[in-house]
């Protein structure tokens, strides 16, 4: 057996975060990887809860033509405390009640001291969503 093999999950060293800038379709990252992968964290949704909101999502889309927002998602238990707000567009305060300990990706919509909470847990590394300058200029 190789020793150097590794079992199960092995959290990494650090967080990844998501810094968002207009126009970098940042919004839809955040939104796809919570819905499609594990231990994503942000303000449009979170993947422990994402089998539940895309539930949501396609009742509603059973009954609603056009394309659905990933605002759709609710009613749900945040979209009754918190006006315009769902399990797939979470406010800060919810999103620090629950905390970052179970996040290996992080995705904010906020100011730049936001991160200075979150890098008190585990040290950070940002990331910007970058698309080819045309698609940019265009979008």
């Amino acid at each position: 057996q190789d020793q150097n093999a590794a079992t199960g999950y092995i959290r990494p060293d650090r967080i990844f975060g998501h810094l968002h800038y207009a126009k970098t379709a940042g919004t839809d990252v955040n939104g796809q990887l919570a819905t499609r992968y594990e231990r994503i964290c942000g303000h449009k949704g979170y993947s422990y809860d994402s089998f539940q909101f895309n539930k949501r999502l396609e009742k509603k889309a059973a009954t609603q033509r056009g394309p659905l927002d990933l605002d759709d998602g609710g009613p749900d238990v945040i979209s009754h405390s918190y006006k315009d707000y769902n399990r797939g567009r979470i406010p800060w305060n919810v999103m620090k009640e629950i905390g970052f300990e179970d996040c290996d990706y992080v995705s904010i919509e906020r100011p730049w001291q936001s991160w200075i909470e979150i890098a008190k847990v585990w040290p950070v590394e940002l990331h910007v969503p970058c698309r080819e300058p045309l698609e940019h200029l265009m979008s």
